[in-house]
C-alpha cells in the first residue's frame, strides 16, 4: 500500500489530541457539528495507519490508542470546564476571603481596579485557584495581605470562555466585599523585576514607547494606548507583542552561542538554556504563545544537543500533547488556536514557497522572510476572520519591513534588561533604543492611514476545517502526487478569495427587536449602513462582536449624537476597521468636530450636518438637546426619534419609510401613512 503520510507518531497523537479536545467544545459551546469533523479527523488518522509503511502490530495497536486519547481528552476537557467555571461551592451566601495581592490587574475602571489575589483562603479553606478583587486605585500594593468580608464569589456565567482568566488560573470574582489591609508586604522575585523594568522604560521613554517597550519584552500590553494597540492591529504586526517563536528562538541561540564559546558541556548546555527560557516564560505570565514556543525551542536544543532528529512538526506536537494535557481547555483560547495555527501552517508551507522563490533567484533572507510571512497569514486566516471579521491588506509589507526593527529592539531591550534587574540605576541604557522605536512607531501609525488598510472578512465557520486540511494536503507531509498538490494549494486560493468578496458584499442583518438601545444601527435597504448614536470605550467591542455574529460587512456613515474627546480613538478604530466613508458629528460644537476630524487617522468626513457625500442627516434639536435625525439616502426617509422622544413634538412623520423609535421600532404611535419595515435594525449593548 503507499505512504500517503510522513509517519510521526508525536503528530498522529497530538492530532488525536486535538480531535478529543475539539469534542469538548464541541459540547461546551453547543456546535455539535465539530464532533462530526472530530471524527473526520480521526478517520483520516486511522486510514493513515494502514496507508504507511509501519508493521502490522503498530497499526493495530495505534487505531486502538488513538480513539482512547480521542475519549479521554474529550472528558478531560468536560472536566475542566466544569471544574473551572461552572463549580461554585460558595453560592449565593457571604463569605470570608483573604489572599495576598498580585502584581497584575484583571481590568480597572474610574477610580477602582481589579487586583488579582494568589494564596487564596475562603472561609479559612485554601484553594489553588487565584481570584479578582474589585478595590479602590492603587490603594494596595504588589505583597498586601488584604481581607474582604461579606462578600460573594463569582465564577464565569459561561455564556463566553473567560480566556484570560484560565490562562491566570482566575476563577474567582469577589463582588460587594469590604475590603481592609491585615498586612503590608513586599513583592516576590518575579514582581521585582517586572517593576524595575517597567519604571526603568517609564522613566527613560515616552509614555507610548515605555509601554511598547515593555509589551515587547513581557507581552503584557495593558497598559498601552488603544491607538496605539490598533496600529498593530492595522498593520499585521500584532504578533510582536505576542511573545512567541520570534523571542524564544532568539533568546535560545543567544545563550547557545554564548555556551558554546565557554566550551560547556551538553547536559550544563540543555540545563542553562531550560532555566533562561523558564524564566523568561515567568516574566512574560506564561501565556499559551510564550509556552508553545518554549517547548518547541527546548525540544530542538536537546535533539541538536543530543544528534537527534527533530523538525517543526514533531516539536510542535509535542508542544499540543504538553499543553492541552494541562490546560485542556486552551482548545477555546483564541491566543492558543492562533499560535499553533501559525507555526502548523509554516512548518507545511514556508519551505514549499521559499522553493519557488528561489527559482526566480529571490534573495534568501527576503525569499525567507516572505515565505514565513505569507505562510502565518494563510495559516490563521481562517481564525482571524472568525474572532475579528478583518484582515489587514499590507500586513506583508509591513512585516518585511518592521520586523527586523522590533527584533533589533527586542535585542536591545533584553540585553539592557538584565543589568536593570540587578542595578536599577542602569535604566539609563534604555534610552539606546529610542531612535529605532521613533522609526518603528511612526510607520506603524501608518498602518491606518493607507487606503483600505483593513479587508472585512466573512467568517469561514464549519470550512475553517476543511480549509486546514486543504493546506496540510499542500505540504511535503502528504506525499500524493504533484497534481494533487497544486489542486489543493487552488482550493486554498479559491476559499480565501471567497471570504473576501463574500465580506465584502451588502448583506441583512438578522431581524432584532430590541429597546433602550446605546447604538442603533440601519440599513437603508440600498447598501447603506449607518451606526447612530455612540462609539465609546464601552461599547465599541460590542458593536464589532455585533457585526461578526451577524455576518455585517462594513459601515458607511457613523452618526455620532453624542461625543467626548476620550472615545475619539474608538471612533477611529470602528471606521478603520469597517472602511468608514463619513463620520457626522450631530453636534452644536464646532471645535469638538474639528479636534474629532483631526484625531481620524484616515480621511473621513466630521461635518455638520451634511456629509461629502450628499447623504443628508437632519438633525433637530430643542433646548440644545438632540431631539431627531432624518436620513434621506436613495430617495428614502428615516427618521429616528431618541428614548422618550414624542413624535407629534417634532417633524412631520408623514412620508417617512419608516421611524425608529426611542431604540426600537414600531413602539411610537404613529400617524397613518407611516408604516415600518423589516429593513432597519437596532443594537443593544449592555
Amino acid at each position: 500500500m503507499p505512504k500517503i503520510i510522513n509517519f510521526r507518531l508525536l503528530f498522529f497523537a497530538s492530532a488525536a489530541v486535538l480531535s478529543g479536545s475539539l469534542v469538548a467544545y464541541a459540547v461546551i459551546s453547543e456546535r455539535y457539528y465539530l464532533i462530526a469533523f472530530s471524527a473526520v479527523i480521526l478517520a483520516f488518522l486511522i486510514y493513515s495507519l494502514f496507508a504507511s509503511e509501519i508493521t502490522k502490530r503498530t497499526r493495530l495497536a495505534l487505531s486502538v490508542v488513538l480513539p482512547v486519547i480521542v475519549l479521554a481528552f474529550s472528558g478531560a476537557g468536560l472536566l475542566n470546564y466544569h471544574t473551572f467555571i461552572k463549580n461554585n461551592p460558595y453560592g449565593d451566601r457571604p463569605v470570608e476571603v483573604t489572599g495576598r495581592v498580585t502584581d497584575y490587574v484583571l481590568y480597572e475602571g474610574e477610580g477602582f481596579e481589579a487586583v488579582v489575589i494568589d494564596d487564596l483562603r475562603i472561609d479559612g479553606q485554601k484553594t489553588l485557584y487565584k481570584a479578582a478583587v474589585t478595590v479602590s486605585k492603587s490603594k494596595y500594593g504588589a505583597g498586601d495581605r488584604i481581607l474582604a468580608k461579606a462578600c460573594y464569589v463569582q465564577t464565569a456565567d459561561g455564556r463566553s470562555f473567560p480566556s484570560q482568566e484560565y490562562r491566570l488560573n482566575i476563577k474567582f470574582r469577589i463582588s460587594g466585599s469590604d475590603v481592609s489591609l491585615i498586612s503590608e508586604g513586599s513583592p516576590n522575585l518575579l514582581e521585582t523585576v517586572r517593576a524595575r523594568l517597567q519604571t526603568g522604560l517609564s522613566d527613560n521613554l515616552t509614555k507610548t514607547q515605555a509601554d511598547t517597550a515593555f509589551a515587547l519584552l513581557t507581552g503584557d500590553r495593558s497598559d498601552m494606548d488603544f491607538q496605539t494597540s490598533s496600529a498593530f492591529m492595522f498593520s499585521g504586526l500584532a504578533h510582536v507583542l505576542a511573545v512567541s517563536g520570534l523571542h524564544i528562538s532568539f533568546l535560545i541561540s543567544a545563550v547557545s552561542r554564548l555556551l558554546k564559546k565557554l566550551r560547556t558541556n551538553r547536559f550544563l548546555h540543555i540545563a542553562v538554556i531550560t532555566v533562561t527560557v523558564t524564566a523568561f516564560c515567568a516574566l512574560c505570565g506564561f501565556s499559551p504563545s510564550a509556552l508553545r514556543a518554549a517547548i518547541m525551542g527546548l525540544a530542538g536544543a536537546v535533539a541538536y544537543a543530543f544528534f537527534l532528529k527533530s523538525d517543526m512538526l514533531t516539536n510542535l506536537s509535542l508542544a499540543v500533547i504538553v499543553l492541552l494535557a494541562a490546560r485542556p481547555l486552551y482548545i477555546m483560547d483564541a491566543g492558543f488556536i492562533m499560535s499553533m495555527t501559525t507555526v502548523f501552517a509554516i512548518a507545511c508551507i514556508a519551505r514549499r514557497l521559499a522553493k519557488a522563490l528561489g527559482r526566480i533567484h529571490t534573495p534568501k533572507i527576503i525569499s525567507a522572510s516572505v515565505s514565513v510571512t505569507t505562510a502565518s497569514t494563510v495559516g490563521i486566516f481562517p481564525f482571524t476572520s472568525e474572532f475579528f471579521g478583518t484582515q489587514p491588506v499590507y500586513a506583508l509589507l509591513f512585516n518585511l519591513v518592521l520586523v527586523p526593527v522590533y527584533m533589533l529592539i527586542f535585542t536591545l531591550l533584553l540585553i539592557v534588561s538584565v543589568p536593570v534587574a540587578v542595578f536599577p540605576q542602569t535604566a539609563a541604557l534604555y534610552r539606546i533604543t529610542q531612535p529605532f522605536l521613533y522609526a518603528a512607531e511612526g510607520i506603524t501609525a501608518l498602518s491606518g492611514r493607507l487606503p483600505a488598510a483593513v479587508l472585512t472578512v466573512f467568517p469561514l465557520g464549519i470550512f475553517a476545517g476543511v480549509y486546514l486540511l486543504c493546506m496540510f494536503g499542500t505540504s511535503r507531509y502528504i506525499l500524493v502526487r504533484g497534481h494533487v498538490h497544486k489542486a489543493l494549494t487552488v482550493t486554498l486560493a479559491a476559499v480565501m478569495l471567497a471570504a473576501v468578496i463574500a465580506g465584502n458584499l451588502p448583506a441583512p442583518y438578522e431581524n432584532n427587536r430590541l429597546t433602550n438601545s446605546a447604538v442603533i444601527i440601519v440599513d437603508d435597504g440600498k447598501g447603506a449602513t449607518f451606526v447612530i448614536g455612540e462609539v465609546t470605550e464601552t461599547n465599541y467591542r460590542g458593536i464589532k462582536e455585533f457585526f461578526i455574529e451577524n455576518r455585517r460587512r462594513g459601515i458607511d456613515y457613523i452618526l455620532l449624537t453624542r461625543v467626548k474627546e476620550g472615545d475619539f480613538p474608538y471612533i477611529n478604530y470602528i471606521s478603520v476597521l469597517y472602511g468608514v466613508k463619513g463620520v457626522v458629528m450631530l453636534d452644536f460644537d464646532r471645535g469638538l468636530a474639528d479636534s474629532l476630524y483631526t484625531a481620524l487617522s484616515k480621511p473621513v468626513t466630521a461635518s455638520l450636518p451634511r456629509d461629502a457625500s450628499g447623504t443628508d442627516f437632519a438633525p433637530q434639536y430643542r433646548d440644545g438637546a438632540l431631539r431627531s435625525i432624518e436620513i434621506r439616502s436613495e430617495n428614502k426617509k428615516i427618521l429616528y426619534l431618541p428614548y422618550g422622544a414624542k413624535p407629534s413634538e417634532f417633524l412631520p412623520v408623514e412620508g417617512c419609510d419608516t421611524v425608529i423609535y426611542g431604540g426600537a421600532k414600531g413602539d411610537a404611535i404613529l400617524p397613518p401613512g407611516v408604516r415600518t419595515t423589516e429593513e432597519y435594525f437596532v443594537l443593544t449593548l449592555d
